[in-house]
């Protein structure tokens, strides 16, 4: 899956629902995918894994969960969790996007509840306006706007999360296998047609995670560190 230029996200199932939710799926080599939001209530979405495409931050981190059949209880629970995890993933690695395809700075997702395969969110459209005149997004008045939320909430949510799964990995939900040493984690989905192969999580003393690879089914990997406040180190 090529995801070059991908800054926002795309979500649903099939091209006549995004068809009825008024948005074009464009060739990620030409333009970014953009944010499918209900008519009626742009901030108001239910993301599912189903064909579930994500942006991380100024670096692509594409996310694509397919087949993990929403109608198994063994498998909802933890296609949820993944959910979760790349929704806040998202928001950790977009902290400074000041710039997206859709207009303005990044609007982070809330998660307001997830079960059932996939994630009830809102999204905020409050930014925090800081004074930086010489910035390439300053507005006429020397104003930029910045994704407004909670760095270090957010990277709690995240740890709760690979927490979560960690938990879930030994009862093999989903086809899912588990090594676990204490300090680092490997997850490996084994449900077939699925587009995640595996997470492995490295952990601090504090059980806290300090870094996070995913590999696809393509053999493709992104690996993220963090540094002990959330904010993202280095990725590769």
């Amino acid at each position: 899956m090529d995801c070059r230029g991908l800054r926002c996200a795309l979500f649903d199932d099939d091209a006549s629902a995004l068809e009825e939710l008024g948005c074009a799926e464009s060739d990620a080599t030409s333009g970014p995918r953009l944010v499918c939001p209900n008519r009626k209530n742009r901030n108001k979405l239910f993301v599912r894994g189903d064909h579930m495409k994500k942006a991380l931050g100024l670096f692509i981190f594409c996310i694509s969960f397919s087949a993990f059949a929403a109608n198994s209880k063994n498998c909802a629970e933890i296609k949820s969790e993944q959910v979760r995890l790349a929704l806040t993933a998202s928001n950790l690695g977009n902290e400074n996007t000041t710039r997206t395809p859709e207009g303005g700075a990044y609007r982070p997702f809330k998660i307001k509840s997830c079960a059932n395969g996939g994630c009830d969110v809102d999204r905020t459209d409050s930014p925090i306006m800081k004074y930086l005149p010489d910035h390439p997004d300053a507005d006429q008045n020397g104003y930029v706007a910045f994704p407004n939320m909670d760095i270090k909430a957010e990277y709690t949510t995240f740890n709760m999360t690979a927490a979560k799964l960690r938990l879930l990995g030994p009862e093999k939900t989903c086809v899912t296998r588990m090594i676990d040493n204490g300090s680092s984690v490997l997850l490996s989905y084994s449900e077939k047609n699925s587009d995640v192969k595996e997470d492995i999580f490295n952990f601090d003393k504090n059980q806290q995670v300090v870094s996070w690879m995913r590999t696809d089914s393509k053999g493709a990997t992104t690996t993220v560190n963090f540094f002990s406040n959330g904010k993202i180190a280095s990725h590769q």
